[in-house]
């Protein structure tokens, strides 16, 4: 399934990498929602379901217990992706920023951008376009 949601942090992060491990972890909380809820409907959920992510830190983060000078200050309850990881529930997996079709909600994109990453969300139906 695809869930989209777009709005402003209710937190003043110190980094973009703290600003999207705050994303993460919201969005993994939605992904277990749907997680429980599949269940409930006795419906298969293979694991570990995918989140992608562009940035590098922040998928670091959720893989390493080891907290340095820069990230001592993180919430702890944004560890919740590490115990995730480490349960093998969710994955983070990172993908280039160009290929990222999160993109479409949260960036001004050129018109090429834009219609690439509408075709991978919506499907290829050049009808549409």
């Amino acid at each position: 399934p695809i869930m989209a949601k777009s709005s402003t942090q209710k937190v003043i992060t110190l980094s973009v990498t703290e600003a999207e491990l705050y994303a993460a972890t919201s969005c993994a909380q939605d992904m277990l929602f749907v997680y429980r809820l599949m269940r409930t409907l006795d419906m298969k959920v293979q694991l570990p379901m995918i989140l992608e992510c562009d940035n590098k830190g922040t998928i670091d983060l959720s893989r390493n217990w080891s907290v340095g000078g820069r990230t001592r200050h993180v919430d702890v309850r944004l560890y919740m992706l590490r115990d995730l990881n480490e349960d093998k529930i969710i994955q983070m997996k990172w993908v280039k920023g160009e290929q990222n079709s999160a993109d479409l909600g949260t960036k001004n994109l050129d018109h090429a951008s834009h219609a690439k990453h509408t075709k991978t969300l919506c499907g290829d139906n050049d009808e549409n376009f």
